[in-house]
This record gives C-alpha cells, sequence and structure tokens, in this order.
C-alpha cells in the first residue's frame, strides 16, 4: 500500500446555506491545492441535490492531511461549518491498493 491518503468529506447544508457552502469550499479547494502536500482537492454536489456535498482529497501522506488542517484557510473554513451544515460532517479515509 502507498502513504497516498485519499479523503472523502460528505457535507449536508442547511437550507438557504448552499451557496454559502459551496462558495466556501470553492476558495478553500484553490488555496488547498496550492499546499505542497495536497494531490487533488475537488467538491462535487449530490446529482440535483444542492444539500448535499461530497469533497474529494487526495494527499501525498496523513502528515501533509494534518498540516492543512493547520492552515488559516482551512481553519476559516471549519468555523462556519456549524452556522452552515444541518448535521455534523463525515470524514472517510482510504489508502490506496496497489496490486
Amino acid at each position: 500500500m502507498s502513504n497516498t491518503l485519499t479523503v472523502i468529506a460528505y457535507l449536508h447544508a442547511k437550507p438557504g446555506q448552499e451557496k454559502k457552502l459551496l462558495d466556501e469550499l470553492v476558495a478553500l479547494q484553490e488555496a488547498s491545492i496550492a499546499e505542497p502536500g495536497c494531490i487533488s482537492y475537488q467538491p462535487y454536489v449530490e446529482g440535483k441535490n444542492p444539500h448535499r456535498v461530497a469533497v474529494v482529497e487526495e494527499w501525498k501522506d496523513r502528515a501533509a492531511l494534518n498540516a492543512h488542517f493547520e492552515t488559516p484557510h482551512f481553519q476559516r473554513f471549519a468555523s462556519t461549518l456549524e452556522q452552515r451544515l444541518a448535521e455534523p460532517f463525515v470524514i472517510k479515509y482510504f489508502a490506496s491498493i496497489e496490486g
């Protein structure tokens, strides 16, 4: 297995908060991609339901992800989640399988 870490975060926006959440995710995406340990960072909307969002991220390793959590842009985003989300977000961590 590789040290590369794939992260999928699931978010459920409160009614009326969808656009703000998506705008904040786009700003977070731009800043995150610039981080040295970020391989990819892409938010997705679930079908036609703008309330449900998944962010698929790939990081060089767990240390890079931990550094991301400490950045000012992530901390700023995290500080908005209580007002934006209808329920706590879920994060799942995956390691790649190499054959």
